[in-house]
């Protein structure tokens, strides 16, 4: 057996305003839509090694259970994004005015951290080794 990665699959209210903010705060880019031409209800974003999926939430086919009735988007979930010049992007996410949910901070095992959360409530936590 043999896991090669793991992608986030995260359910959006607004596809519009995660893309904006993966997009244009964080600075990933769209590699695939569905459809081609928005209104999207799919987008596989990619910035160097990472990627996510973004999946518009929508209400389930008729006579199909909804197993997320209920249940508020981002609500526990957090992902942890290792990377490096996490200075250049703490400061390019204070320019477009997103509010940091934990501020820039060493952890006692080597990584510098901090974290925001996404549109839906999504918390990403950014971390870079010490040198």
């Amino acid at each position: 057996m043999n896991f090669n990665k793991i992608t986030p699959n995260l359910l959006v209210g607004d596809m519009e305003a995660s893309l904006k903010f993966y997009r244009d705060v964080l600075g990933f880019t769209v590699s695939q839509t569905v459809p081609e031409i928005a209104p999207f209800i799919f987008s596989w974003m990619k910035k160097d090694d990472a990627e996510l999926f973004l999946n518009q939430q929508q209400k389930p086919q008729p006579g199909q259970p909804n197993p997320l009735a209920g249940r508020p988007l981002g609500g526990t979930l957090s992902m942890y994004m290792p990377m490096k010049g996490i200075e250049d992007l703490l400061k390019q996410v204070e320019e477009h005015g997103i509010k940091i949910a934990i501020p820039l901070h060493k952890e006692f095992y080597g990584m510098t951290e901090f974290a925001v959360f996404d549109p839906d409530g999504y918390l990403i936590i950014f971390a870079q080794p010490e040198d």
